[in-house]
């Protein structure tokens, strides 16, 4: 900042400030007296920089806005910067984006008797309805552009991603046919898998995962501009975990729902396939992340894309896959919304239509078990205690209720040589096990009925069977020999154990001896 010493400095580098008063308190040296602005005014002006010098009360006014912290004068900085040239443009009516010249490059406001437009006073290409929209503009990219030539309908088609993406941040609400131009171009650029990795860094890196959300507030109900903003910003999250950050710190999270809704009913399968996956990345970024993607209902949506496309074993993968990141360590909050919108109960359905008995589908029962684990637990771990008791209660009534038990049992015996399905299905049977196998018991149990057992506990006992085989194929997977002890332990007997195959090392230790002489049996 201008300090009361520094006009010395002002004057001897003067022929280096080359633009008009920037905003923004960037050094902290404090603010400049209403001389020294003047001061700084009549050097910029010496430069041609300015017409004119303002009148004293127009000086006197923006001096009061700088007073009131609206902007401060930033010229250290601009003493340290060399010249930047002003590019000539020359006005081709067949190739211009006619708006852009007439209207307020911020906003799209025409010039109307009551206000006119102000021109930026250094490069004089685009002009302002007021000085809210100019600093908005600044800091929407014109601080870099100024001097530049304006974006034409040839250099934006032919351009790069990059530049295309800065012009949409800059110009996207001043004018609907660059708007249109801008998007198209980052579309084609993205949906090119020949350059698809460079194209969406470009965007992201350009901000224009920004623009994205600035337009589409500016446009919500235009329905071509929300199909192309769920596919970059969808590309955007897949891509890479710095895309996914992006959308979620743009708060974009909700546009990406929002648009997904949209095709849920009547879109492309691969391009739901792909939003639903970018909500996943999103939930992996962390807490943060999986929150973002509760609060916009992310869960509804993909249940309700479930129920619309079960048959589609590839989305379905996507889908559980999703629901499953947005579990996982994410906190009773959000395993409790994707269990109220009916995940387990989903996941157990789709579970029982695609994995068969000749083996088929391995990726799907890979992702449904992983993801029923994440929803009961919340982790890999395999503990619960505290205030997640009550939601695996929720969970273990969810999927017993659905047939559960024997889906998992079934996939468990046709995938016996996939490790992950093993163990983490023995992880959700002995979560359900050690939750409430005693409830499943009481509410089975019909009035007067000889038969002391229920069909549910008679399920956990033939989970013992690929319990024990996965205990016997892959000894240092730790949930399977934990779900046996769970299971023996609230059977209180080793009778059903060493029937499907234990061995007595693999139970626990109390049931290795006889409770009246203490001897091993």
């Amino acid at each position: 900042m201008v300090a009361c010493d520094a006009w010395p400095a002002l004057e001897a580098h003067a022929a280096s400030i080359h633009s008009v008063l920037k905003a923004w308190d960037d050094t902290g040296k404090g603010r400049c007296t209403f001389l020294e602005f003047v001061r700084a005014v009549q050097a910029i002006a010496a430069l041609d920089r300015l017409a004119e010098v303002p009148a004293k009360d127009t000086l006197s006014n923006a001096f009061r806005q700088l007073a009131l912290g609206e902007e401060l004068l930033d010229l250290h900085r601009l003493l340290l910067e060399a010249p930047a040239p002003i590019d000539e443009d020359e006005f081709d009516p067949d190739d211009c984006f006619g708006q852009l010249h007439r209207s307020c490059a911020c906003c799209g406001k025409l010039p109307d008797a009551d206000s006119a437009l102000a021109r930026c006073q250094r490069c004089k290409k685009v002009r302002y309805c007021s000085r809210k929209c100019q600093l908005a503009a600044w800091k929407a990219g014109h601080n870099k552009s100024c001097g530049s030539r304006l974006p034409r309908p040839s250099t934006v088609s032919n351009g790069s991603v990059a530049s295309s993406a800065a012009a949409l941040h800059e110009f996207g609400l001043a004018e609907g046919s660059l708007l249109q131009g801008t998007l198209s171009r980052i579309c084609n650029g993205v949906l090119d898998p020949e350059v698809s990795e460079l194209s969406v860094r470009e965007m992201h890196e350009n901000a224009g995962v920004e623009a994205i959300v600035r337009v589409l507030g500016a446009n919500q109900d235009n329905k071509e501009l929300r199909f192309k903003a769920l596919m970059l910003l969808s590309a955007a999250a897949v891509a890479s975990k710095d895309g996914a950050l992006a959308v979620l710190r743009a708060e974009a999270t909700d546009w990406l729902v929002r648009c997904l809704g949209d095709v849920t009913s009547s879109g492309d399968p691969g391009i739901i396939s792909t939003a639903v996956r970018a909500l996943g990345k999103i939930a992996q970024t962390g807490v943060t992340g999986k929150e973002a993607v509760v609060d916009a209902r992310g869960p509804f949506h993909m249940m309700a894309i479930m129920k619309e496309y079960q048959g589609h074993v590839e989305l379905m993968c996507d889908v559980i896959s999703s629901l499953g990141s947005v579990a996982y360590r994410g906190g009773i909050k959000c395993r409790k919304d994707v269990i109220w919108n009916s995940a387990p109960d989903g996941v157990v359905s789709v579970l029982r239509q695609h994995v068969t008995a000749d083996g088929v589908n391995e990726l799907l029962a890979h992702h449904s078990c992983a993801a029923l684990r994440y929803f009961i637990a919340g982790d890999d771990a395999g503990v619960i205690c505290g205030s997640a008791a009550e939601l695996a209660h929720m969970m273990a009534t969810a999927i017993t209720a659905h047939l559960g038990i024997e889906t998992i049992v079934d996939t468990m015996m046709w995938h016996g040589g996939n490790e992950d399905i093993q163990e983490n299905g023995s992880a959700v049977i002995a979560n359900i096990c050690s939750v409430d196998l005693g409830a499943k018991r009481q509410a089975a149990v019909l009035a007067h009925s000889a038969v002391a057992d229920t069909q549910a506990s008679r399920n956990i006992v033939d989970a013992l069977i690929p319990i024990v085989k996965a205990i016997r194929r892959f000894p240092n997977a730790p949930s399977p020999r934990h779900a046996l002890q769970v299971i023996t332990a609230n059977l209180g007997s080793a009778k059903e154990a060493l029937e499907a195959g234990a061995d007595m090392s693999m139970l626990p230790l109390p049931l290795q001896f006889d409770k009246s002489n203490d001897e091993k049996l």
